[in-house]
């Protein structure tokens, strides 16, 4: 589905090329009354603009990535466009798990469309929860002996191991596996 925000987010970026954040684009596209037919539960409506915003973006990003290779960078405070000294018919978009996860979500409708209130809180539950929980993610990755850079595959990975080592059935120590656990619950939430 094509995103009626595309060139106004373009021309936006355009007259920022220094980069923007997204409530501004999102100010500036409401002032220009881009949005329409959104929810009147004002939730679900901000919901909304933000999922057009941050899908219109990840179209743009492939498509800067394949046709211009330019790099869209997307963070809530950080919008903008990079040149890339790589050749983008030869390579992935640069970026981490988190990235690609991030991308697949917003590039599917499906996670607009089905959107109600309880969706809303729901995902708001989820992201303090995420928020919240970054100073022990910290000491859960120091537990496993894991920078703060490593993917959910080396995470799961590492607990597998130490998991097996630690067992209490394999003569491990009960409180130390009792702790283990404990970090990877942090760790697969985050």
């Amino acid at each position: 589905m094509r995103n009626p925000l595309l060139q106004a987010i373009t021309a936006e970026l355009k007259h920022h090329p220094q980069g923007c954040k997204e409530y501004d684009l999102i100010r500036s596209l409401d002032a220009q009354s881009m949005f329409g037919g959104l929810s009147s539960d004002d939730s679900v409506a901000l919901f909304q603009k933000h999922f057009l915003v941050m899908n219109a973006l990840y179209q743009l990003q492939l498509q800067f990535w394949q046709e211009e290779a330019l790099y869209l960078r997307i963070s809530a405070l950080d919008i903008g466009i990079s040149p890339t000294s790589v050749n983008a018919a030869d390579s992935t978009l640069p970026g981490d798990a988190t990235d690609a996860s991030l991308r697949e979500y917003y590039l599917d409708w499906s996670n607009m469309e089905g959107a109600d209130r309880g969706y809303v809180e729901e995902l708001l539950d989820q992201f303090w929860q995420r928020f919240l929980n970054q100073d022990k993610r910290q000491s859960a990755l120091d537990l496993l002996g894991l920078s703060s850079t490593a993917t959910y595959s080396e995470i799961k990975q590492r607990y597998r191991r130490l998991a097996n080592e630690l067992h209490p059935d394999k003569g491990g120590d009960t409180s130390e596996f009792i702790a283990l656990r404990e970090a990877w619950e942090v760790l697969k939430l985050s």
